[in-house]
């Protein structure tokens, strides 16, 4: 794993050992690659992953619902937040999990209580049963310039910022290529 990648990857676990849930934004320019690094960060971890759409507050929870419901989970057809999120807590078990939303911004377009559901979420998981939220953007403006405006006072609640950087040629090529050089 690239330098760059390694600090950043520390950066990450430094929320996952923390004992208390965490809120974190993970962002990084389009057209970089971050699983590699998450499949890393959450080896021998509970985790779990919803990649959200450009859709309705309603259709979103909807979507989301069925994923779970496809997974295993017993949830209404058109669950709140809180029930999905209970429903995700419940399957993961009495441990940390990992729960990673990628596109989050596509859940923030209305007014909703998404954000209010996981800071009540993040609040009810202590010790082992803590949440480490990764809300994921390729979004960089709107994570640096239109997020904390757009959540307003439940800003507060972001744990952390985590800017994925674009891995510089040489680090790349000498861990590939380390003969070279």
């Amino acid at each position: 794993m690239e330098k760059t990648r390694r600090s950043e990857l520390e950066e990450l676990n430094l929320y996952y050992r923390k004992q208390e849930s965490s809120i974190v934004v993970l962002y990084y320019p389009c057209g970089t690659d971050p699983f590699a690094l998450l499949d890393e960060y959450t080896q021998d971890r509970v985790c779990t992953y919803y990649l959200a759409r450009a859709a309705s507050d309603r259709q979103q929870r909807h979507l989301w619902g069925m994923e779970l419901k496809a997974r295993g989970g017993t949830i209404g057809r058109w669950p709140t937040y809180d029930e999905i999120l209970r429903v995700i807590r419940k399957s993961a078990g009495n441990v940390p999990l990992i729960l990673m939303v990628e596109h989050f911004e596509c859940l923030f377009h209305e007014k909703n209580d998404f954000m209010a559901a996981l800071i009540r979420f993040t609040g009810q998981n202590t010790d082992n049963s803590r949440v480490i939220i990764l809300l994921m953007t390729d979004q960089v403006a709107y994570a640096q310039q239109h997020m904390l405006e757009q959540l307003g006072d439940a800003a507060q609640a972001i744990s952390g910022l985590v800017r994925l950087r674009d891995i510089p040629f040489y680090e790349w090529f000498t861990e590939h290529h380390p003969l070279c050089f």
